[in-house]
């Protein structure tokens, strides 16, 4: 029995081991993966290969993730293949300011791709870091394009917090329990998901739109400028909906208007769940219709369904 628990336990570690190699290497892969494709060197090897009869137009940003064989090419595949993989990406980046104080203007890049529900790229967002120190290795947000609503100051004090010289790294956590380092997967992976619970909000709304036939379905050649404003205004949709915007920017809350007056407004969350819903018509508040918007963890998605239920109920 001794010789046979020996057995066991040498047999377990090296399965532990195994296992620990297996892991390493996949961190390994991933990482010389990323660095091959960023490198120029194997970027000017792929270029060789691409036809020079290939459209500039391949090259545009809003490129659909799947276009027919005919207006592919090498270049649009090979693009579209490592944004979707490496839907952030760091690069070198020099300021070409003239005025660039800070260590001769070198920064460090870091672009967030994101794609929409039709199938295209929009515009990526982008973070330059610059270091405080030339040999060190703590970073503070130089410039970016991050839209306002997202709290990149108050982000980046949470997660690149300054080291102080005398008690180390200064606080981050709101209770001041503990002081940690700089964390910018942390702050990168914050701020991404900000950017991807806004657009996954715009598409919904976007999406009820379409499902009330308040606008005619979009493809992903149209743009939101190419709609004539005068025909939505004109438009009535499904269940007596006259209209269903944002309020604001972030597109946090929706506002509903029915054609007898009745406004609703709910409030969305980052998971695309109602968290509340207030309807006013003309003798005030309607508690039947906002139990209804609200029942279960209702999605914003689901909103057509709730209204087709509504609409059941009150004939």
């Amino acid at each position: 029995m001794v010789l046979v628990d020996e057995a066991m336990h040498e047999l377990d570690d090296e399965i532990r081991h195994v296992r620990e190699q297996i892991q390493e290497l996949t961190k390994r892969r991933r990482l010389v993966t990323n660095t091959l494709l960023s490198s120029t060197k194997v970027q000017s090897q792929l270029k060789s290969h691409v036809p020079t009869t290939s459209s500039p137009d391949l090259a545009m940003d809003d490129t659909p993730l799947v276009t027919s064989e005919k207006s592919s090419s090498t270049t649009n595949h090979q693009t579209n293949m490592h944004r979707l993989s490496f839907t952030v990406t760091t690069f070198p980046f020099t300021d070409p300011s003239p005025n660039k104080s800070h260590l001769h203007g070198r920064l460090l890049g870091i672009r967030l791709d994101h794609c929409s529900r039709h199938g295209t790229f929009q515009k990526p967002y982008y973070i330059l870091l610059r270091r405080v120190e030339e040999q060190g290795d703590e970073f503070r947000v130089h410039r970016h394009t991050i839209p306002a609503f997202v709290a990149l100051e108050r982000l980046e004090e949470q997660f690149l917090p300054l080291k102080d010289e005398d008690e180390g790294y200064t606080v981050a956590d709101p209770d001041g329990s503990q002081k940690i380092k700089q964390d910018l997967h942390g702050l990168v992976r914050r701020v991404r998901h900000e950017l991807i619970c806004w657009e996954l909000r715009r598409d919904a709304i976007e999406l009820l739109k379409e499902q009330l036939e308040l606008i005619p379905p979009k493809t992903a050649d149209e743009d939101d400028e190419e709609m004539d404003d005068d025909s939505q205004e004109d438009r009535i949709g499904l269940y007596g909906i006259q209209s269903i915007e944002a309020t604001a920017f972030e597109a946090r809350q929706a506002r509903i208007t029915w054609t007898d007056g009745t406004v609703a407004r709910i409030k969305i969350s980052n998971k695309g769940l109602i968290e509340r819903a207030v309807v006013v018509g003309d003798n005030g508040r309607i508690k039947g219709v906002e139990n209804l918007l609200m029942d279960g963890e209702s999605r914003i998605e689901e909103l057509v369904q709730k209204l087709k239920v509504l609409v059941g109920v009150s004939s």
